[in-house]
């Protein structure tokens, strides 16, 4: 689709900008990278991790990448292959929005449990009036009108914080911005203990 490598190519710009270099040195995992991981291939760090239902082990291997690929749904419980404290960083990019709500705490509880203390958790999603653009869009043959179809739920800030407080992120440690002309919203949540 038209939009999608731009919006891949301006997230993984974002993210990778929030990411400081001294967690580079050690692990990420990102949840739901999709079928070609644009962000995995496109950030540095000592070993990257790929979780999704439908990623093409194929074409990482054509871009030379040492991308170690998960071919799992995220609902399962993926991450029970990996131990506590695993991952520097884990990140979720527009994948938040995708997962049944009433799964959330569970799998935010896995990522808290897989990340380090003072790990890093990454996430991007639509903002609410964001999504509402993303629907048209689709409609118009913009952007994939069957992942759009498949968001279960809008987030904005307050929303996702208490998602991830629940889940033992501590407040105080989130930070937020917006990016994409304010259609999309990233957030950064710290482990601390």
């Amino acid at each position: 689709m038209l939009l999608e490598r731009f919006l891949s190519e301006t997230r993984a710009a974002v993210v990778n900008k929030l990411i400081p270099g001294s967690h580079r040195k050690g692990r990420i995992l990102d949840m739901g990278c999709g079928k070609y991981p644009y962000f995995l291939i496109n950030t540095e760090f000592a070993e990257k991790y790929g979780i999704d239902r439908l990623v093409d082990e194929d074409a990482v291997r054509k871009e030379g990448e040492k991308i170690f690929i998960s071919k799992s749904d995220i609902h399962g419980g993926c991450l029970s292959v990996f131990k506590d404290g695993y991952f520097d960083v884990v990140t979720m990019l527009a994948v938040f929005e995708h997962l049944e709500p009433r799964d959330l705490p569970r799998v935010m509880n896995e990522v808290g449990r897989v990340l380090k203390v003072n790990g890093l958790f990454i996430m991007t999603t639509p903002a609410p009036f964001g999504d509402k653009i993303l629907r048209v869009l689709s409609a118009l043959g913009f952007v994939d009108p069957k992942m759009i179809g498949e968001h279960k739920d809008t987030y904005d800030f307050n929303k996702i914080s208490s998602i991830l407080t629940k889940s033992g992120f501590e407040k105080e440690g989130m930070r937020a911005g917006r990016f994409e002309l304010c259609l999309n919203i990233w957030v950064t949540a710290s482990k601390k203990k």
